[in-house]
């Protein structure tokens, strides 16, 4: 195993995803962690922190430590002025989808971390998924032929989601922190992306479930995504569904595949009906795609490259999306 003990992390929000972003850089060699601390994370005081860990209430006061990387892993309203701080000090960044909430703050956000020239990543595990990996290496091939059509689909059932709170209180629940499922759920059009390159259109409807007690006005949503290879998809996001579905499905003119992520497997049925499956490999697990997530991102680091989810990325499918949400909020509120 590569060991990264060269690097201070300083992790900023230390929810589900900041501790087990913790863990596994621990597990990767990360010796060294500097926690911020507001004392409102749901999860009360984290476990099993790791020797020579240290916690701090301000980004300003981690800085001073001297971290190498960071992760920004707060809700989403609050990603981008801990980002402009840490880059701007000199640190890599891994940051949770989506980067940000609000268009205005995209071109801030870049901006800085262009000017100092650090390494940026986004957290889409997904793009390290097995069969999405051998989903994107059937296009382009004679097995599917000439794509032209996709569909992903990705729907949760939020009271569900983090049974330890009440999902009314949580980011996904609150537009004020950024929530909502086109963007707590951009997973779904960011597989899409990793498959086909650049989104050249975006659509939205979305929809409101009352019963769900959220704050965001897109419970449900149903996309339509242009992409300059000429492919079209659908996509179809909700945070009321139980039980859960997510899995995206690719048209070719020679062949047609499909992946239940759920499930971990992958259909593939040619144009006699002749159908064949691969499944996930033996032992796999869930946490297996944000290891590799992390690790992609310190050899990128190592490396001088960009890693498999840059931040140029992570804008490019996000912008899109945000202007077809405003799009759609504003046909709500005049309709009203």
């Amino acid at each position: 195993m590569t060991h990264f003990d060269a690097h201070t992390a300083v992790i900023v929000g230390l929810g589900s995803a900041g501790r087990r972003h913790l863990r596994n850089l621990r597990t990767l060699g990360v010796e060294r962690f500097i926690l911020v601390r507001t004392g409102r994370s749901t999860l009360g005081e984290v476990e099993e922190a790791p020797p020579g860990t240290v916690a701090v209430r301000s980004v300003e006061a981690a800085i001073e430590r001297g971290p190498t990387i960071a992760v920004i892993s707060n809700p989403t309203s609050m990603h981008v002025e801990p980002a402009i701080a840490v880059a701007e000090a000199g640190c890599h960044l891994l940051i949770e989808k989506p980067v940000v909430h609000r268009l205005e703050d995209l071109s801030r956000l870049t901006e800085a971390v262009g000017r100092a020239g650090v390494t940026a990543a986004v957290g889409c595990q997904f793009r390290f998924h097995p069969l999405i990996e051998r989903l994107r290496s059937l296009i382009g091939g004679e097995r599917l032929g000439r794509v032209y059509a996709a569909r992903a689909v990705y729907r949760e059932h939020l009271p569900a989601w983090h049974p330890w709170e009440d999902h009314r209180h949580g980011y996904a629940a609150r537009e004020d922190l950024g929530g909502g499922c086109i963007r707590t759920l951009i997973h779904a059009p960011d597989i899409l992306r990793y498959l086909f390159g650049p989104i050249e259109s975006a659509s939205a409807a979305i929809a409101r479930c009352p019963s769900l007690e959220t704050s965001v006005p897109d419970d449900a949503a149903s996309l339509t995504l242009g992409f300059e290879a000429g492919v079209t998809a659908t996509v179809e996001l909700d945070l009321v569904t139980a039980p859960p579905e997510n899995g995206v499905q690719v048209f070719g003119d020679h062949g047609r595949a499909s992946i239940d992520l759920l499930s971990g497997r992958l259909e593939f049925i040619d144009r006699t009906g002749e159908s064949t499956i691969e499944s996930v490999p033996s032992g796999f697990e869930r946490n297996d795609l944000f290891v590799a997530l992390a690790r992609n991102f310190l050899e990128a680091i190592a490396e001088g490259r960009d890693p498999r989810t840059p931040l140029a990325q992570g804008v490019d499918v996000l912008r899109p999306l945000l202007h077809a949400r405003d799009r759609a909020l504003d046909r709500l509120v005049a309709a009203a």
